[in-house]
């Protein structure tokens, strides 16, 4: 992560190895604040949906894991988590009501890239 050394509101470089932040930068226009919110949004919401996935594997509950990816699929799109590949499939294998031990898989997958991106969240907050 690097920050330019204008450090105003409107004026932020931000750059990671974990997290395609293109979306971001594109369209918050540099505002800080609305970054911060996005983020904080994000690092709230984005727990309880994973341990809703989880359960609902857990209980083979197809419909709820197809409404929990699709959420998260476009979450974390906007975050930059570059699972929405493994997001799309385990939507698409939870729709036909097959593949459980597959679905589990991706999941591990994109929890995985999750909590990688919680960390470099939070390296980012601290460099705002």
């Amino acid at each position: 992560m690097e920050q330019n050394s204008n450090t105003s509101s409107k004026n932020i470089l931000l750059t990671s190895k974990v997290l395609d932040l293109s979306y971001l930068t594109e369209n918050l226009g540099g505002d800080k604040e609305m970054l911060l919110q996005l983020i904080d949004i994000f690092l709230s919401q984005s727990p309880e949906k994973i341990t809703l996935l989880q359960e609902s594997i857990e209980q083979e509950n197809y419909e709820n894991i197809k409404g929990t990816a699709h959420f998260l699929k476009s979450s974390f799109k906007i975050m930059g988590l570059k699972c929405s590949d493994d997001l799309k499939k385990i939507e698409l294998l939870s729709s036909k009501k097959e593949n459980l031990e597959e679905i589990n898989l991706l999941t591990k997958k994109v929890i995985t890239n999750f909590n990688e991106s919680i960390i470099e969240y939070k390296k980012i907050i601290s460099l705002l």
